[in-house]
């Protein structure tokens, strides 16, 4: 364990401790994502495509927006599963999302 003068919490504890959370609650939200839904979201600004993901799945995505700033979605158009239709969201966009819980989404860096 490396010494830190600051004494500032390990911030690879902290990532740790959240994949494990994600990990666990991982079945739970696999099993949200078996419905095929139509979606309709077109090519924008990724901070608004987001928000119409939440609005077209009944999911709450959380997210910073200084990391969606200035970035564009492809959009997505057709039947998907919501993780399909969320990865083609962010596709090029450098983030990914972890499931927090059956109806909660936070997407981060890659």
């Amino acid at each position: 364990m490396a010494y830190r003068e600051d004494k500032q919490p390990d911030t690879g504890r902290r990532w740790l401790a959240f994949l494990c959370a994600c990990l666990w609650s991982l079945p739970a939200a696999a099993a949200q994502f078996d419905n095929v839904k139509d979606f309709d979201i077109a090519a924008q600004s990724l901070t608004t495509a987001l928000l119409e993901f939440g609005a077209q799945t009944g999911y709450s995505i959380g997210f910073a927006e200084e990391l969606t700033a200035g970035l564009q979605s492809p959009g997505v158009t057709g039947r998907f599963r919501p993780d399909q239709a969320l990865c083609r969201l962010l596709r090029g966009s450098g983030l990914g999302f972890e499931f927090i819980d059956g109806v909660t989404i936070a997407v981060a860096p890659r």
